[in-house]
């Protein structure tokens, strides 16, 4: 198997290879030599599920950015999320701190490493049981926006022998969430079109 450098799962730029993977593929399990990578916390990495999900959406790309990174609002899409508190003041932007939890006495600290309104941003989160990161990029189409959300999982303790599974446990599930979205920024817009009609 080709081994892929820690650098092509996060940075999103596929200029280094000439096939260009498509947005909507399937989940993969990427496992990396000890030398190749180590973790903030000096602990060796044995594996990195990379999951990456799109849609169109029938809206701006600065709705969709400015809907997309206020965590507060997800639970409005992912029913995974159980509680999203906002830890510091200001705008969303760069360095925004939320503290969530998705599964239960297991809360993720997520902050915002890149921010870049109406096009990308990448955030990173720590629990004690996963680190994920995850990175949006949005796109102006002919009808709208194209949202394409990409995620890196790195299990610990004895949920890395569930890697490979749960790597497709979350491509589905981002599947359903950006439909959840797509739907929620629609009607939204849908809404206030009847409203200024």
């Amino acid at each position: 198997m080709r081994r892929t450098s820690p650098s092509r799962l996060t940075s999103g730029d596929d200029t280094s290879t000439n096939r260009r993977e498509k947005p909507s593929s399937r989940a993969r399990v990427v496992t990396y030599p000890r030398r190749q990578w180590r973790a903030a916390n000096e602990d060796e990495t044995r594996g990195l599920a990379v999951v990456e999900n799109a849609v169109n959406i029938a809206r701006s790309a600065e709705d969709v950015f400015d809907y997309c990174p206020d965590l507060t609002r997800e639970p409005e899409w992912n029913p995974k999320a159980k509680r999203v508190d906002k830890l510091t003041d200001g705008p969303v932007g760069l360095g925004t701190r939320y503290e969530a939890e998705f599964l239960k006495a297991n809360p993720t600290m997520i902050e915002f490493v890149r921010f870049e309104r109406p096009v990308a941003w990448e955030s990173v989160g720590r629990s004690r049981r996963l680190d994920a990161t995850s990175e949006g990029r949005v796109t102006t189409t002919e009808d709208g926006a194209r949202l394409v959300i990409r995620m890196g999982l790195r299990a610990k303790g004895t949920l890395r022998l569930l890697l490979p599974i749960l790597g497709r446990f979350m491509h589905k599930q981002e599947e359903r969430n950006l439909a959840a979205i797509k739907q929620a920024l629609e009607g939204s817009g849908a809404r206030a079109a009847r409203r200024r009609a």
